[in-house]
């Protein structure tokens, strides 16, 4: 029988690969990997917070699902933390980042499959 726990990761997992999927996460991601100042003085002085939010809130927008898998998570905590931080680097740092998206979403489909079947068969 399929713990609760078990459940509740797969479920926010399949969560995560779904919302990669979507066309706000690409927006989101878009906005996250904008990130341009001016040069120096004043403008560059008062774009610095402005930017900081923009960015925070574009890559909370990008990254929600994933992060709440990472708060969810009770046992493997490290592990999941670092397997999720690796997707979030690869999708910020890629050349074409739907392709690292649609990859992501297809590794988090799968593990959230993985993790429904070992909660059924354990």
């Amino acid at each position: 029988m399929a713990t609760f726990v078990e459940t509740k990761k797969s479920a926010v997992l399949a969560l995560a690969a779904a919302w990669q999927m979507t066309p706000l996460k690409r927006h989101a991601l878009e906005a996250c990997r904008r990130s341009t100042l001016p040069a120096s003085g004043r403008r560059a002085a008062a774009s610095v917070a402005r930017l900081g939010l923009r960015n925070g809130v574009a890559c909370v927008g990008s990254c929600w699902a994933m992060m709440l898998a990472m708060a969810l998570v009770t046992s493997e905590r490290l592990l999941w933390t670092v397997a999720l931080t690796c997707i979030v680097s690869i999708e910020r740092l890629a050349r074409t980042p739907r392709h690292a998206t649609s990859y992501a979403a297809g590794f988090l489909g799968c593990t959230a499959l993985g993790v429904a079947i070992l909660a059924v068969a354990g």
